[in-house]
């Protein structure tokens, strides 16, 4: 009886074993999963694996430039926030409040998450000239905007104004949109940018 029971014994626990793998693995996997999605390593379908911007690369770094401080004490970026940032022509004045007006809808519709981006027009006109965009969203700052559109023809020779810039938390210039871009298209790309940088 002995001998019989041994191969029995081994053959139980070689089943209890398998069965305490799966149930790691059932646990865990879904786990390691999530994590590759959100580091950015996993995407799910083929459209989601392309930005709908451009991408600006090398990114512009703004961390030693004095003249477009201004953007960034309005801003006040944590790590992990982003600016989007309306870069008008001069003469850019109701088109823009609109654009303005839809990139606040896009922040609403993101949720908790929106509070993790602010929104910022760059301007050289005056309020008084016809800018229908809310004092707080509003920077008048004739140096900055001068500086920030000479760097961005370098790195996109063929832009025209108006343009949606997306700046990081650590002073850069990573993506850029036409400012008549699908909403759909300027939410996705946010959304992605927030899941990536999300601080754990």
């Amino acid at each position: 009886m002995a001998t019989q029971e041994a191969p029995n014994a081994t053959t139980s626990k070689s089943r209890t074993r398998m069965v305490f793998v799966g149930l790691i693995a059932v646990f865990v996997s879904p786990i390691f999963i999530a994590w590759l999605y959100t580091a950015g390593y996993l995407e799910f379908g083929t459209v989601s694996h392309t930005n709908r911007g451009s991408l600006i690369n090398p990114p512009i770094d703004l961390r030693e430039d004095e003249t477009t401080r201004g953007l960034f004490d309005r801003a006040n970026l944590a790590p992990g926030e982003w600016l989007l940032l309306l870069l008008p022509p001069p003469e850019c004045s109701e088109a823009c409040g609109e654009a303005i007006q839809r990139l606040t809808t896009i922040r609403s519709l993101l949720g908790y998450s929106g509070q993790r981006v602010h929104i910022l027009s760059l301007s050289t006109l005056d309020k008084s000239e016809g800018v229908s965009i809310p004092e707080a969203k509003l920077l008048i700052d004739r140096a900055a905007h001068s500086k920030l559109t000479l760097l961005l023809s370098k790195a996109a020779p063929a832009v025209e104004l108006p343009q949606i810039l997306f700046l990081d938390w650590r002073k850069q210039i990573v993506l850029r949109f036409d400012a008549d871009a699908p909403s759909i298209d300027v939410k996705k790309d946010l959304k992605r940018l927030l899941r990536a940088s999300k601080i754990r």
